[in-house]
């Protein structure tokens, strides 16, 4: 109960802290304590010394460096729902800005720079190009080109 608790600090109730194969994992390494001192009957003590093993696994593998929060979409995904929601943002900032403009050719650096001028997040280039997928899919870009750091509109 206290691990599925963690992900609904400070309001975030879509982090998802323990599945539930951690939850059945964290039976077997219980049980798998209890085999150790040659027991059939799992005790408190091997609840909590699976609990402690788990945690320490999954603060290592899933911990946000961003929010410090454990984020099970960083261990399924390689991404965390804080990124995740951070580049849906720029997408929809992206679409905004290609929206308005007059040209068909843009460089990244003009791109950066009006949604810079627009917004206090600090868009990176490495954030634009996590994006630029997506915005080709949409049909938004016919092309981007990453060597000559470009993108073409449709």
């Amino acid at each position: 109960v206290n691990m599925r608790k963690v992900g609904r600090k400070n309001g975030q109730s879509n982090v998802v802290t323990a599945t539930t194969r951690q939850l059945e994992s964290l039976i077997r390494l219980a049980e798998a304590l209890a085999k150790m001192r040659l027991s059939d009957v799992v005790t408190k003590e091997n609840v909590e010394e699976a609990a402690r093993l788990i945690n320490v696994a999954t603060q290592t593998a899933a911990t946000d460096p961003n929010t410090g929060l454990i984020d099970m979409d960083l261990i399924t995904t390689g991404t965390s729902a804080g990124d995740r929601k951070r580049l849906t943002e720029i997408t929809e900032a992206i679409k905004e800005l290609l929206d308005q403009q007059k040209k068909r050719n843009l460089s990244f650096d003009d791109i950066l720079k009006s949604l810079n001028e627009n917004s206090s997040a600090g868009v990176k280039r490495n954030d634009l190009l996590k994006v630029l997928p997506a915005l080709k899919d949409d049909g938004i870009l016919v092309n981007y080109d990453k060597r000559k750091e470009t993108v073409r509109l449709a």
